[in-house]
């Protein structure tokens, strides 16, 4: 018989052990109760849809929400919602390397930001097997009011070479539309991933890649497609971006040192919504118009007021003045090499906003992209044509001059700006049709949109 000591000791060493086993780790509550306030939602102030969104530590004199980079994509400003309320609009908005990832920066008159940021884990110990919990706000069809998920889930692979924008660990926790951007959190309660694709949509991203893909990338995305020929979409592994990708690029971003952002619009909250910290009202913020190099001013005065015509031309004259270009007709490989990121994205946020993202340089390399086109300035010139065809610049066998474009919200999406698409040099009235030497300079110039 054990002495009764002795199964005390016995005891005591097996409730330690599983003191150490479990250290750290939280109930679901308690994670929920740690990261929730943390959570945002993001919405566009010109158009439907939404994606979600967390406060990360970043600058201490304004707020920093890191999120998926196509969750921003469809538009140049942002309301951010905390608690179904927003409490800001902003256009600083960022993409962090080549991944999808994005981040968007707010201030206010204070001197530092009032909302909690999330706890960031190390991605690098995720382990298969591992439970956790995805924050989001999925789509509610016929619903007004969005509300915070946290379904949970296991760790059901970790891809030592990341595929298609970064995403590296998939996991079988339920996700839908609408909750892109949100946190993945472990049983601690540290993000160690931020959710954004399925194995759907990694295929589609990998078509796009094409040869560009390594072997054992092309080995894992033909296992992701056999998966989805044999199960149901609803069973289909979601996929998300490391922190540690996160960490590694953020820490390479430039933020402008911008004066705060715009108030958000008026917008009826539900009842019962917890308080946000109180702030005072931001000052109104639109685009910087003015920077070292040019005065965008006028570009945005012409596209707030639809002289889509003028502003193509204005746009042409402000890339030859950013690159000290002025007195030429063209623009050469440098020049799109060197040129600037600044003026490029405030040119593109002016087209983008005022077209209601019908318009911009961003969206003609979403077009390029889904057409098959690299981001490598190798000349591509079948590509080129497929480009051309579907941003209406040219029909059939001809090619139009700017005399035949669209000026208008009824051309097709991308058609505009044509400044770069074409040979055309304003203000001496000469036009000439892209031949196929000029091949070259278009994919230059593609080439350049892979840094918005």
């Amino acid at each position: 018989m054990i002495p009764h000591h002795k199964i005390k000791y016995l005891l005591l060493s097996l409730i330690s052990l599983s003191l150490v086993s479990c250290v750290g780790e939280k109930t679901p509550d308690q994670i929920y109760e740690d990261v929730s306030p943390s959570i945002v939602l993001i919405n566009y102030r010109d158009q439907p849809g939404h994606g979600t969104g967390f406060f990360v530590e970043g600058n201490k004199s304004f707020c920093t929400v890191l999120t998926a980079y196509h969750v921003l994509q469809p538009t140049t400003e942002v309301n951010i919602s905390l608690n179904n309320k927003v409490i800001v609009s902003s256009s600083n908005i960022y993409h962090l390397g080549n991944t999808d990832l994005g981040i968007v920066t707010f201030s206010y008159n204070q001197k530092s930001c009032p909302y909690p940021s999330v706890k960031l884990g190390n991605s690098d110990e995720v382990k298969r097997g591992e439970t956790i919990h995805i924050f989001g706000y999925p789509n509610r069809v016929g619903e007004s009011q969005l509300i915070l998920q946290f379904p949970s889930g296991k760790i059901t692979n970790i891809e030592s070479i990341p595929l298609a924008q970064g995403y590296a660990i998939s996991y079988d926790a339920t996700a839908v539309r609408g909750m892109s951007g949100g946190a993945v959190v472990n049983s601690k309660g540290e993000v160690i991933a931020i959710h954004g694709k399925t194995d759907l949509d990694l295929i589609t991203l990998a078509s796009n890649q094409g040869n560009t893909l390594s072997p054992e990338q092309q080995e894992k995305v033909t296992e992701i497609n056999n998966r989805v020929d044999s199960v149901s979409q609803i069973n289909h592994f979601k996929w998300g971006i490391p922190i540690n990708s996160f960490k590694d690029n953020f820490k390479d971003i430039n933020l402008v040192n911008h004066s705060p952002s715009s108030p958000a619009p008026n917008v009826t909250s539900t009842p019962e919504i917890p308080p946000t910290p109180e702030v005072k009202p931001p000052i109104e913020n639109e685009f910087t118009l003015v920077t070292d190099r040019a005065d965008f001013t006028r570009l945005n005065d012409l596209l707030k007021a639809g002289e889509w015509k003028e502003a193509d031309q204005e746009t042409w004259e402000l890339m030859k003045q950013v690159t000290n270009s002025k007195e030429r007709v063209y623009l050469e490989e440098e020049d799109y090499q060197n040129f600037p990121i600044k003026e490029l994205r405030i040119m593109d946020q002016l087209w983008v906003k005022y077209s209601k993202g019908k318009f911009g340089f961003s969206v003609q390399k979403e077009i390029w992209i889904k057409n098959g086109g690299k981001l490598d300035g190798e000349s591509d010139y079948d590509t080129y044509e497929k480009q051309a065809e579907a941003l209406g610049w040219k029909q059939g066998d001809d090619w139009l001059n700017s005399r035949q474009l669209t000026f208008n919200t009824n051309a097709p999406i991308g058609h505009l700006p044509s400044v770069v698409g074409w040979a055309v040099n304003y203000g001496k009235g000469e036009e000439k049709v892209i031949d196929k030497g000029g091949a070259s300079v278009r994919s230059w110039y593609f080439s350049l949109l892979s840094k918005l």
